[in-house]
């Protein structure tokens, strides 16, 4: 069975209904660092500690996660705005420069309002995306911004919504 165009688009614009915070995940290998936003995330378990997202499955990144089997997910502050060219570099896409490393080797952003490290327990299949699980290892939180917010196609501030 296939799904036409139009019930593609408006499972889109369904889904763009739902607000959700923009996350960026980071891994490198070999000293080369790759990020990418992740169009969802999500916890899965506490005991044991366990997050998932989805990532298209033309993503670059992917190949780079099969083979480090470690990352970050950094939480993005309201305050760095949209910031998205994929030719730019990491502080040009996403406000943010890499900070330091966490005892994984996952880059983190210098100021997230969350980051959570990770190792890869296992990538599944999802339709023209993959599910990627990882359990947590190491995290971090501050107060000092909102969150930033993907709500109707859009950043958004979340007091303005």
């Amino acid at each position: 069975m296939t799904v036409s165009k139009l019930k593609i688009k408006r499972l889109s614009q369904v889904m763009g209904q739902f607000a959700t915070g923009l996350s960026v995940v980071t891994t490198q290998l070999e000293g080369q660092i790759i990020a990418q936003h992740i169009p969802s995330f999500t916890a899965v378990s506490n005991e044991p500690p366990l997050i998932l997202f989805c990532l298209p499955k033309s993503a670059a990144i992917i190949s780079t996660l099969r083979e480090s089997k470690y990352f970050a997910v950094n939480v993005l502050p309201m305050k760095i705005g949209e910031a998205n060219r994929s030719d730019a570099s990491i502080q040009e896409r996403f406000g943010q420069e890499i900070d330091f490393e966490s005892t994984t080797k996952s880059p983190i952003f210098s100021q997230p309002l969350a980051w959570l490290d990770c190792k890869l327990r296992s990538i599944q299949d999802g339709g023209n995306h993959y599910i990627l699980i990882g359990k947590v290892r190491e995290l971090d939180y501050q107060f000092a911004d909102s969150p930033l917010l993907h709500f109707t196609g859009k950043y958004q501030n979340i007091l303005e919504v």
